[in-house]
């Protein structure tokens, strides 16, 4: 998992951070680049945000959320859910380009849910 983590890093430019959690909050696997995030909170507030979305998407019967991103003042933030059980993120530096922070996670979810068994 981490080379797979390392991997999304490595073929970004301008990736931060890329964390393997669960829709609990709790990282399984995270790998960092230069930045000061700390990758608990960011697993853990993920998942909230993640878990809330689920309930609205719910509520008006278009089911699971499956994949999001949002732009901060200071990042890009990428979410795919693998199996419905478990998250992958990659926060990147604002100004990275975004197509590439998408193909790669999207290569990565395959890798990881054959690594994961989901």
């Amino acid at each position: 998992m981490r080379k797979v983590l390392r991997g999304i890093l490595d073929s970004t430019p301008g990736a931060l951070a890329a964390c393997l959690s669960g829709l609990d909050g709790v990282s399984v696997e995270v790998e960092m680049g230069n930045d000061t995030l700390d990758p608990d909170q960011l697993a853990a507030e993920l998942a909230t945000l993640t878990n809330a979305a689920n309930r609205t998407m719910g509520a008006l019967g278009s089911g699971a959320v499956v994949k999001y991103s949002f732009t901060t003042e200071r990042y890009q933030v990428f979410v795919d859910t693998i199996g419905g059980r478990y998250l992958l993120s990659l926060v990147a530096e604002r100004a990275a380009d975004a197509r590439r922070a998408q193909v790669e996670l999207n290569k990565a979810v395959v890798k990881l849910a054959l690594e994961l068994g989901v």
